[in-house]
């Protein structure tokens, strides 16, 4: 049995972006010591985040805006961009621009010491058609693109966010899913 580490995230920072009229979000959990009064500091966080994410996006997808979502519920806490960000990913010709195409990027927490409790983490965007999807894939094969390596290496560098649930930071596991997500293709079709 695992050791529980007694601490927990507080949070998520959220991103907010539409892709022409659909309304999508993501986020990353928060570690522990990271206080969510600090609405100034999580702003900078956030515009750093959404520098890291828009070269992920195609250009027809817009970052808006950026929140705090307290763990546990409660009330979140939303803010618009100045200026929205727009992505920048170029775009593959060979593949349609579903609303529902996703990549998922997976982290793992070390845990504290032998038997500490571990947890998981996800980071999932909402990407079109900025590469092909593999058929039948569920797993990116090989190197990944440059700009999901990019924030690979931002959420690594960060000592704030890619989190688990008990608040410690995670690591990029090497894995990441490509998906239609069912619930967007439920709401807005493919």
């Amino acid at each position: 049995m695992s050791t529980d580490p007694g601490t927990r995230s507080p949070g998520h920072l959220v991103i907010f972006y539409n892709d022409r009229g659909v309304s999508h979000s993501c986020s990353v959990a928060l570690v522990a010591d990271v206080d969510l009064g600090d609405v100034a500091q999580l702003r900078t966080n956030a515009a750093d985040l959404a520098a890291e994410i828009a070269p992920c996006l195609p250009s027809n997808r817009t970052i808006t805006g950026w929140g705090i979502r307290p763990a546990g519920g409660g009330s979140t806490y939303t803010e618009s961009f100045p200026t929205p960000i727009a992505g920048s990913s170029g775009t593959d010709s060979g593949t349609q621009d579903f609303y529902s195409y996703t990549f998922t990027l997976m982290g793992r927490a070390a845990g504290t010491g032998v038997g500490g409790a571990r947890g998981s983490t996800r980071l999932v965007l909402h990407v079109g058609n900025a590469h092909i999807i593999p058929v039948g894939g569920l797993i990116w094969i090989g190197a990944l693109p440059l700009a999901e390596q990019n924030l690979v290496d931002f959420l690594a560098a960060s000592t704030r966010m890619f989190a688990d649930y008990f608040g410690q930071k995670a690591d990029f596991t090497g894995r990441m899913t490509v998906q239609f997500n069912a619930h967007t293709q439920r709401t807005a079709g493919l």
